[in-house]
């Protein structure tokens, strides 16, 4: 599975987890995502620092090890718009933007 569809995937199961109070890690893991630790970890991280994710952290220490904060995984309102570009509407607001991925 390619790393676009993998972070929609993620980015999807963070807004689900919107109508809940505690947040279930199973239905985000690498295991449910079929893809190894380290590249979820990767993705988190890149997802994390692009301000599409927030509540937990992922850091990389100076030997290449993921360093990771517990907390509560929530999706960004940049998160939400790339989960569901509105492109006709932004377009008919800014004719100057473009639309894309």
């Amino acid at each position: 599975m390619d790393n676009i569809r993998i972070i929609y995937r993620i980015l999807s199961v963070l807004n689900s987890s919107m109508d809940t109070e505690t947040f279930d890690e199973r239905s985000l893991s690498p295991e449910t995502l079929g893809i190894t630790r380290v590249r979820f970890l990767a993705l988190m991280r890149m997802l994390i620092q692009g301000g599409l994710a927030e509540g937990i952290s992922v850091d990389v220490d100076t030997d290449g090890h993921f360093l990771v904060s517990k907390g509560r995984p929530k999706i960004t309102l940049k998160g939400l718009d790339r989960l569901y570009p509105d492109d006709y509407e932004k377009t008919k607001l800014n004719p100057l933007y473009t639309p894309g991925f």
